[in-house]
């Protein structure tokens, strides 16, 4: 028996929507590895900044990042880029 020949994969294109420039908060505590009760702590505390669009709270990357950085304690976090877009 011959297996059958395998199929041309097509070249995917990058999606600009793989990597969003605003995160929910579900979704960036995802990324970050933490709770998102956690994450909505830190929010309502106004330890990172967000957006409200509509009933919507949305985090940007760099203020993600910035959060990250500032939370570092060893090491030279400014030269990290943290949240990597994908």
């Amino acid at each position: 028996m011959s297996r059958p020949a395998p199929t041309p994969t097509r070249q995917r294109h990058p999606d600009p929507l793989e990597s969003p420039l605003l995160l929910s908060v579900p979704n960036a505590a995802a990324l970050i590895g933490v709770s998102g009760r956690y994450l909505w702590d830190l929010v309502r505390a106004g330890e990172i900044p967000n957006v409200r669009l509509g009933r919507r709270v949305l985090l940007r990357r760099e203020d993600i990042n910035t959060f990250i950085a500032s939370r570092t304690t060893s090491g030279t976090a400014s030269s990290v880029r943290l949240v990597a877009a994908s």
